[in-house]
C-alpha cells in the first residue's frame, strides 16, 4: 500500500508576501500575525494580502512556547538571535512546529538571520528574491575599536564604547 502523500506548506515571511507568492495551488501557505501587520502597516499591497488571509488562501497561525524556545536556542548557536525580530522568531517556530507535524515545510525568506537559524533547525530555505545561503553560518560580534569579542552581542562595546560589528566566524577544520 502506498503511504499518504505529506502536506507541503510554504511558511512566508514579509518579503516573500510583498513579492506576491500568494498563488492558489496543492500548497498551503502559512504566516504569522506580525508578518501580516508588517505588511498591513508597510506594505505595498495589504489589500491583497489581506483578501488572501480572508478567503483562507493564507492561515496565519501562532506557534507553541516549546517551539519559540527551540529557535531562540538555535539562533543563540549561530549567532543570529540579535539580528531577529519577534516575528522572525515567530515564522521559524511556525515552520519547525508544521515540519514536527508531519508536514513538508519549505521556509520562504530572503532574511538570511533567517534562512541561517532554519537551516541550523534542519528546515528547508528558499528565498523569494535573492539568491539563498548555501551553507549556515556562525557570527562573532566585535569590537570595532578594540577587538574584544561580545557574547551576547550589543550595539556598543562596554569597554570601549566603540560600535560592535557582526563578522562571519572561520569554520573548524
Amino acid at each position: 500500500m502506498e503511504e499518504p502523500r505529506r502536506k507541503s506548506v510554504q511558511v512566508l515571511d514579509t518579503t516573500a508576501l510583498l513579492a506576491g507568492m500568494l498563488e492558489h495551488g496543492p500548497t498551503s501557505l502559512v504566516t504569522v500575525q506580525d508578518v501580516i501587520d508588517e505588511v498591513r502597516f508597510g506594505g505595498i499591497a495589504p489589500e491583497r494580502m489581506l483578501t488572501a488571509v480572508e478567503s483562507g488562501l493564507i492561515q496565519v497561525k501562532k506557534p507553541k512556547p516549546s517551539y519559540l524556545k527551540r529557535v531562540c536556542e538555535a539562533a543563540e548557536r549561530t549567532g543570529d538571535l540579535h539580528a531577529l525580530s519577534k516575528a522572525d522568531v515567530n515564522l521559524l517556530a511556525v515552520a519547525l512546529e508544521e515540519r514536527e507535524e508531519g508536514c513538508d515545510v519549505i521556509l520562504v525568506s530572503d532574511d538570511y538571520s533567517i534562512q541561517n537559524t532554519g537551516i541550523e533547525l534542519g528546515l528547508t530555505v528558499r528565498s523569494s528574491i535573492h539568491p539563498p545561503i548555501r551553507r549556515p553560518l556562525k557570527w562573532r560580534y566585535i569590537c570595532s575599536g578594540c577587538g574584544l569579542e561580545l557574547s551576547p552581542p550589543t550595539d556598543v562595546c562596554p569597554k570601549c564604547g566603540s560600535a560592535v560589528v557582526k563578522m562571519r566566524a572561520r569554520h573548524e577544520s
